[in-house]
């Protein structure tokens, strides 16, 4: 994935730095969570969803949903999107 997206935002998890949002041009928005961490990674998904943002952990990297679709982060509110991921990433410890 690396190189592909317009923004990348990292988080610094077991001794490196984690791309918890990454971004396209075109409005898709994806998170490396093998980096993340597991717990960071459930912590993440549990506080997106409260904004109706599917976030499946089970895998190494995945693209944010939204109703079934590809979260098009243009037809989000940034602000509620950044109060999550804030609450989640402050919140406990992001190594397993």
């Amino acid at each position: 994935m690396s190189g592909a997206t317009a923004y990348n935002f990292y988080f610094p998890s077991k001794g490196r730095d984690a791309i918890f949002l990454g971004v396209y041009d075109d409005g898709r928005v994806w998170s490396d969570l093998k980096a993340l961490g597991a717990d960071a990674a459930r912590r993440l998904a549990a506080q997106l969803v409260l904004i109706g943002i599917v976030l499946d952990t089970s895998k190494e990297w995945q693209f944010w949903r939204k109703g079934g679709q590809l979260l098009d982060l243009h037809n989000e509110d940034p602000l509620e999107i950044a109060t999550c991921v804030l609450s989640a990433l402050r919140s406990g410890n992001s190594d397993d």
